[in-house]
């Protein structure tokens, strides 16, 4: 007998396991692929292959499933009119989801023209919509202009792409995330003291790597106009730097983040067109590879193991590998090497959560949030998660020092260790290694722990 373990959570047809002989295996398997193309087809692909290569498949059939997985995620290609129709009725978050992954994986899902037709519709959705019937029209968002730029640009219509841009660059200043801006005298104050934490680890004419230290902010927040930030820290030490405004001005060149007490590896874009090509590639997944440290309390049951649960109902995937343990009268410690194939929030930390190893200093753990209405929050989220909490957890004492050496929400052992992304110019992979903070080295020395 096989088993088919894929679909999971997303699919209402298959249950969680599917007994099947191997004469109906591949036509599960189909429908179970399929199931999952309007969510997200890089994970399926990623965790399809992990499924099949931890099965005793005959050569021959696992040759067959690999060229299946990699021909089964292509439909016909669609009119804008029928993705206009396929949203339908759904929630503006999903629809407008549904119509960003069509739009990101052009021309696989529509010609290149009629992205550009679903982009004017959801700009245009009150005129557009007695066109239409009652479909109501997500709002676009950096998203949603990267990926239609990204697909003009791969048809050579660098015209198109530019002024597709520009009206992105238009829409985030019309929409801002933030409605503060951070004043200029505040932010040369409060950032002096951080700017030599930030650590450039790549640089060219259309990307940044960075090393983000803990405490720093990846972009402007409201209600925290005096924080550092790593775009207010890149203008303080790079000459005349300009970065992308694809995002809006509180977060220019921002393509992804860290939260602001997790340090580690960032790209930055300083132009548009780079930054809209890195967006579509870490909506699909593409060319992205992410590797994070982590410190945790208790040992995992397995030295190896993937983790599927979802987050915020979406597919989420991590794969972490014990690197060592410390077995200590105050308390038992693991590091951790964690990897992710999907970029969910805070997924890393949920995951950990989610086995029972939560991380060192988490807020999202109820043990270690510092106040009463912490306490509460993270109990509310983690009783939603199904996990089982508690809020008495044993801290080592390096690890207890460490948190008392920083203020409250800045420190957590998290960081990210290793990014690879795909060049948005040249389309070659480029990987970078980012030290963790130096504040890590006496606890992991006095852990008896090493990388």
């Amino acid at each position: 007998m096989w088993s088919v373990c894929l679909c999971a959570s997303a699919c209402p047809v298959c249950p969680v396991c599917v007994p099947a002989p191997p004469g109906v295996f591949l036509p599960v398997l189909r429908h179970c692929v399929k199931a999952r193309l309007g969510v997200d087809k890089s994970y399926v692909q990623t965790k399809a292959r992990v499924c099949v290569s931890t099965m005793k498949i005959h050569g021959a059939l696992l040759a067959r499933l690999m060229m299946l997985l990699d021909d089964v995620v292509s439909e016909p290609p669609r009119t804008a009119a029928a993705w206009i129709q396929t949203v339908s009725g759904k929630p503006p978050q999903e629809a407008a989801r549904t119509l960003n992954t069509a739009i990101a994986r052009v021309p696989d899902s529509m010609p290149e023209s009629d992205a550009i037709i679903v982009l004017e519709w959801m700009e245009e959705g009150e005129r557009m919509r007695a066109a239409h019937g009652e479909v109501q029209p997500p709002r676009p968002d950096v998203v949603t202009y990267a990926c239609a730029a990204s697909a003009a640009l791969g048809a050579g219509l660098h015209e198109v792409a530019d002024e597709i841009l520009a009206r992105g660059v238009r829409h985030a200043q019309r929409y801002p995330t933030l409605t503060k801006r951070t004043p200029q005298k505040k932010k040369k104050k409060r950032t002096g003291d951080l700017i030599g934490g930030l650590a450039i680890l790549h640089q060219d004419d259309d990307i940044l790597l960075v090393n983000k230290p803990n405490g720093m902010l990846a972009h402007a927040v409201d209600g925290e106009d005096d924080e550092p930030t790593v775009t207010q820290s890149l203008m303080a030490i790079v000459d005349s730097l300009k970065l992308s405004r694809l995002g809006g001005m509180q977060s220019c060149g921002i393509v992804h983040r860290l939260d602001k007490a997790v340090s580690g590896a960032m790209v930055v874009a300083k132009t548009d067109r780079a930054h809209a090509s890195l967006v579509r590639s870490f909506f699909l997944r593409e060319g992205i590879d992410k590797e994070y440290l982590a410190l945790v309390a208790g040992r995992p049951e397995a030295d190896a193991a993937d983790i599927d649960n979802d987050v915020d109902s979406l597919p989420a995937h991590s794969h972490y590998e014990l690197l060592g343990t410390s077995r200590r009268s105050d308390g038992v410690s693991s590091l951790l090497r964690v990897q992710t194939s999907t970029g969910r929030k805070h997924q890393v930390r949920r995951h950990l959560q989610s086995i029972g190893c939560p991380i060192f200093l988490d807020p999202l753990e109820p043990a270690f949030a510092q106040t009463r209405r912490g306490k509460k929050r993270a109990t509310s989220q983690a009783g939603a998660l199904g996990v089982s909490v508690s809020t008495q957890r044993r801290v080592p004492k390096p690890i207890a020092d460490a948190a008392d050496g920083a203020p409250a929400g800045e420190r957590i052992f998290l960081h990210a260790a290793r990014l690879c992304i795909q060049h948005p110019r040249t389309g070659l992979q480029l990987s970078v290694e980012a030290p963790p903070p130096k504040w890590w080295g006496p606890v992991l020395a006095d852990l008896e722990l090493s990388i």
